[in-house]
C-alpha cells in the first residue's frame, strides 16, 4: 500500500490484526503527561519541550485531532511521551514516544508487525568502497518522519499536550522513532526512492 502523497511516501501501520480494536488508554497517557510536565517544570525545560512539540506541528509531522475524528474514530491509542537529552548535545532536546507502553495487557508495538530488516549490512557497504575512488556519505534528516501515515491510521498515534494551560489532543501524521515497524517501513520507502527514480545509482 505504498504510495506517493504530497512529495512523501505514505505507508500504513502493519497491524497484526487489522480489524482489532484497542483499549482506551487515555487515562494512562494523561497520567504520564502530568508526570512529565512536573518534571519539565522542575528542570526548567517546559518551554524547550513545548518548542519541540510546536516543531512537529509546524513541519506537518503531527496535527491537532480534527473534531470529526474525536467523535467517529474507530481505533484510538494514546502514546505517552518523554524528553531525552544527549550529554554530547546539551542544547538538543528530543521528544520520544513510548510505543511499548502497556495498558490492558496490550501495547502498540505488541499489536504491530516488525517487518523485515532492510538495512544494508555493514560488510557489503565496506566492500562497495572498493568499486570507486571516492566514497560519499549522507544523512537523511528526520528519516522516519519523512514517511507519512494514512489518515485512517493516525488515531492510533495520538498524544496529549498542554497549550496555554488547555489539554490538547494531537496525533502523528508520520512514522516515528519508537514504533517497532518504523525502521522497516522507512527503509522500504528509501529503497522505493531508488526504484522510482532510475537515474539514482542503485549502489548508493
Amino acid at each position: 500500500n505504498c504510495k506517493m502523497v504530497d512529495g512523501h511516501y505514505e505507508l500504513p501501520i502493519p497491524w497484526k490484526y487489522p480489524e482489532e480494536d484497542l483499549p482506551n488508554n487515555f487515562t494512562l497517557a494523561h497520567k504520564r503527561l502530568d508526570s512529565l510536565v512536573k518534571r519539565l517544570e522542575r528542570e526548567n525545560l517546559f518551554s524547550r519541550y513545548d518548542t519541540e512539540i510546536t516543531k512537529l506541528l509546524d513541519s506537518n509531522y503531527a496535527e491537532v485531532v480534527p473534531d470529526e475524528a474525536m467523535r467517529d474514530a474507530k481505533r484510538i491509542w494514546y502514546l505517552p511521551h518523554h524528553c531525552v537529552k544527549n550529554p554530547n548535545k546539551p542544547d538538543k532536546l528530543r521528544v520520544v514516544f513510548d510505543c511499548a507502553a502497556s495498558y490492558g495487557g496490550r501495547s502498540l508495538n505488541e499489536r504491530c508487525l516488525q517487518g523485515p530488516d532492510l538495512v544494508n549490512k555493514l560488510l557489503f557497504v565496506l566492500l562497495r568502497f572498493r568499486l570507486h575512488g571516492i566514497a560519499i556519505q549522507g544523512d537523511i534528516r528526520e528519516m522516519y518522519m519523512q514517511v507519512s501515515i494514512p489518515v485512517y491510521d493516525r488515531d492510533a498515534l495520538r498524544f496529549l499536550w498542554y497549550k496555554d494551560g488547555k489539554l490538547v489532543h494531537l496525533r502523528m501524521c508520520s512514522h516515528l522513532f519508537g514504533g517497532i515497524w518504523c525502521a522497516s517501513s522507512s527503509t522500504y520507502a528509501l529503497r522505493r526512492t531508488i526504484i522510482d527514480n532510475p537515474k539514482v545509482d542503485p549502489l548508493i
